[in-house]
């Protein structure tokens, strides 16, 4: 990947998707959020075809870094391990 005859790696790529904010990128991020709260897991996301038929892996690399997708996944997470942990509790 080269930007001006400069070679540019993964993480500088994915700082200037995740920086544009560009409308595709924010849809998108409300798409995996919305998806997330509906309970969808995120590995099952992220194959979808509304995102791989529009965005490229790195473009999906980028959504990655929102602050909203991580908050949403970690609170998917925290309320499977909950549910985890309140089943053990009422065995």
């Amino acid at each position: 990947m080269t930007e001006g005859g400069v070679v540019m790696g993964i993480e500088e790529e994915v700082d200037k998707i995740f920086s544009s904010e560009s409308p595709p990128h924010k849809r998108m991020v409300d798409y995996v959020v919305g998806q997330l709260d509906a309970g969808r897991h995120l590995e099952e996301i992220m194959q979808d075809p509304n995102l791989t038929s529009s965005l490229s892996a790195l473009d999906r690399r980028a959504v990655l870094e929102d602050h909203r997708v991580a908050a949403a996944a970690h609170a998917d997470i925290i309320a499977a391990m909950r549910a985890k942990l309140d089943a053990a509790l009422g065995e």
